[in-house]
């Protein structure tokens, strides 16, 4: 009955409410979008079991072939599950009113393509490092070279995906596009995207530092606490650079008139 009337309550922000700054802004959010979150990442985690579990067969052959393609076939499969997050992340911060689910299946059905191949570099990524941490896990080692590369490509990934996923969701352009958007939001506000990679590597780092007690908080905390962090690092910007409120407010409007027409003809 609790858990139920807490499920029932969250997802219903007040646009008409003034918003508040910095780390309150933060808990507005969680407060006000909890089971949300805690849906979308459960959803995200179901669409990551294949990658997972296709990487721990490759790790248990030792093969790194299959570890790779686990990862791309896997992470493609999870793509659409952490865009539909994303987009529920973007409502939150718009502080849409209204559940939760209806949206979440729209965007799912809507962005599947388009969500394929970030998700197949992310799985890939993920391999890479569930590769060398099998490899430090057996006491073996790693060149300085490789751990240079893979703090280059890990800041650089981070980067570009916290603008690349939001523009995924909202717009309309090729994926090229969208690559070519974000890493010049990149160079034109540094310190902005610094702040976000910062707050998610150390979400990350916190995990890794406590593995394996931290495998306990994925169910609670998992991909939507540090999705939250970076968005909202960005979000002022992105809302200043490509008027998504006012874009996204216009669209929902007349997706609402057009599912109002369909209940009409239908009675």
């Amino acid at each position: 009955m609790l858990f139920d009337g807490l499920w029932r309550g969250m997802g219903k922000s007040d646009a008409g409410r003034p918003r508040k700054r910095g780390i309150l802004r933060f808990f507005e959010l969680i407060g006000d979008n909890l089971g949300r979150f805690l849906a979308c990442n459960f959803l995200c985690i179901v669409g990551l079991i294949p990658a997972l579990a296709g990487m721990a067969l490759g790790l248990w052959r030792n093969n790194f072939l299959i570890v790779l393609a686990a990862g791309l076939l896997g992470g493609a499969f999870f793509g659409p599950f952490y865009g539909a997050m994303v987009d529920g992340m973007l409502h939150a911060l718009r502080d849409v009113p209204g559940g939760w689910w209806k949206k979440y299946r729209h965007a799912w059905r809507r962005d599947f393509r388009d969500c394929l191949i970030p998700g197949a570099v992310l799985g890939a990524i993920l391999a890479l490092l569930a590769s060398e941490g099998f490899i430090l896990a057996f006491g073996g080692t790693l060149s300085g070279g490789v751990y240079l590369c893979t703090g280059i490509t890990l800041v650089a990934a981070t980067a570009i995906f916290t603008y690349f996923w939001p523009q995924r969701v909202f717009s309309d352009l090729t994926a090229v596009q969208v690559f070519r958007n974000s890493l010049f939001m990149c160079m034109a506000h540094p310190l902005t995207i610094l702040k976000s990679i910062l707050l998610q590597g150390l979400y990350w780092a916190l995990i890794v530092v406590l593995l394996p007690h931290s495998t306990l908080l994925m169910p609670i905390l998992g991909l939507w606490f540090p999705c939250l962090m970076g968005l909202q690092a960005v979000y002022a910007q992105l809302n200043a650079d490509f008027h998504m409120e006012e874009r996204l407010g216009v669209a929902e409007e007349d997706e609402d008139g057009e599912n109002a027409d369909e209940k009409e003809e239908e009675t």
